[in-house]
């Protein structure tokens, strides 16, 4: 099986902000919630996606229209119908401060 490799930054760059953020509920039990959904943005690519976390959404403490970061993101590609699907995981999320022209993660 052959298993394609996506560049992250060359596909989204680097500079993401977070749009909105919600549950992750499980496909086949709605009632079982996984993490968090994180609807993201790419500044420089003008692309919108989703990130899935396993962080509750009550740890997660960013405002939308924040700079956001992403520990271990990753894409996988998936057959859904006739179309190639992109699903999106990430370890964690964290707040990019921002401070004129210069940026730096917020612990």
């Amino acid at each position: 099986m052959i298993k394609p490799k996506i560049d992250l930054i060359e596909t989204l760059g680097n500079d993401y902000v977070l749009i909105d953020a919600e549950p992750w509920a499980d496909f086949n039990d709605s009632s079982k919630i996984l993490g968090t959904r994180l609807t993201c943005g790419a500044v420089d690519k003008f692309e919108k996606f989703t990130v899935k976390i396993s962080k509750p959404i009550n740890e997660i403490s960013i405002k939308n229209g924040s700079h956001i970061d992403f520990e271990n993101l990753q894409a996988t590609l998936y057959i859904s119908g006739q179309y190639v699907r992109v699903s999106f995981k990430a370890d964690d999320v964290k707040e990019v401060q921002e401070a004129g022209i210069f940026k730096w993660k917020q612990d």
